[in-house]
């Protein structure tokens, strides 16, 4: 996923904007890691009657007593917290990676402008303009779009990933290999949807340029086009590019939806692994069911960030 790096100068002067979405990223992270535990304790200690362990949980029960409903009415207040923690962080995010992308875009595409201006007329001779205007409107929304906002998307995917396989693997580590086992094929997937992806927004950008500049060259000739005849040729040359622009955001199209579903049937086996090894797990003793939800729950959450990176991939090298 490579971007050249002189474009993150335009984001310095947002360095507060961006230091205050990266702590909105964490804190999304983070969340998602909690979320499921106040449902473990529910499941095990409410629940199962499990005696609760550790400082924070022997302070829960000094407070609150034995009542199984004060404590699950405790645990049922915190996911309702944590998921209005989750959406006042993610609304956050979100507005500053909108503010942020706008003011880059207008900056970018200022700058092009101000160095079309100042090339050489042997290069506006030999450049066809159509393609020239695609560059300094469209193409610079694409890059600020992949560089603000897909980037974030995958830096908060990638945190989510990573922390969760943390937490996984300090609950019980060798029931969470289990449940990784799968990411090396996906991570593999991956590189191989991402390198055909590339290849097809390539094309269609090409095509796109040359469409744009047909237009350009007709609109401007009009008079010529229409003296000689030649609006049937013109719309041929239109339709030529335009049909090789469809062909290729058809083949992009086909890659970036085929891999959600391979995705699903390797998140389905690895579930079903989970839970054959969890079960076998809980009657040994050596897991609780409320462990086995969490990890139930982190998959679902594991697995998601791969199948975003297929989409965000896309933008990126449409970028």
């Amino acid at each position: 996923l490579e971007l050249d790096i002189r474009y993150f100068r335009y984001l310095w002067p947002h360095l507060p904007q961006l230091l205050l979405g990266l702590g909105t990223m964490l804190g999304v992270a983070a969340l998602d890691v909690l979320s499921p535990w106040p449902l473990k304790y529910i499941v095990d200690n409410v629940i199962g009657g499990q005696p609760f362990s550790g400082p924070a949980s022997r302070a829960i029960v000094a407070v609150l007593g034995s009542d199984p409903r004060l404590q699950t009415a405790l645990f049922g207040g915190l996911i309702i917290v944590f998921a209005a923690i989750g959406g006042l962080f993610q609304f956050t995010y979100e507005y500053m990676q909108g503010v942020i992308q706008a003011r880059t875009t207008f900056r970018l595409r200022s700058h092009a402008f101000g160095q079309l201006q100042n090339l050489s007329l042997q290069f506006h001779d030999q450049s066809r303009a159509g393609e020239v205007i695609s560059r300094v409107t469209g193409d610079a929304s694409r890059v600020m779009d992949a560089l603000v906002g897909s980037t974030g998307e995958i830096i908060v995917n990638a945190l989510k990933f990573a922390g969760i396989a943390l937490v996984m693997l300090f609950v019980n580590w060798r029931f969470s290999l289990i449940a990784l086992a799968y990411a090396p094929l996906l991570l593999f997937l991956f590189s191989a949807f991402r390198r055909n992806i590339k290849a097809s927004a390539e094309t269609a950008r090409a095509e796109e340029g040359e469409m744009m500049a047909v237009t350009q060259e007709t609109v401007v000739g009009i008079r010529v086009v229409q003296a000689f005849g030649r609006e049937a040729d013109e719309q041929r040359r239109f339709d030529r590019h335009g049909e090789a622009r469809v062909q290729a955001g058809l083949r992009t199209a086909l890659w970036e939806a085929s891999f959600e579903p391979v995705v699903d049937v390797i998140k389905a086996a690895g579930v079903a692994a989970v839970v054959w090894y969890g079960v076998a797990q809980i009657y040994a003793g050596q897991l609780t069911v409320g462990e086995l939800l969490i990890f139930l729950s982190y998959l679902s959450t594991f697995y998601s960030p791969l199948k975003k990176f297929s989409k965000l991939a896309g933008a990126l090298q449409k970028a």
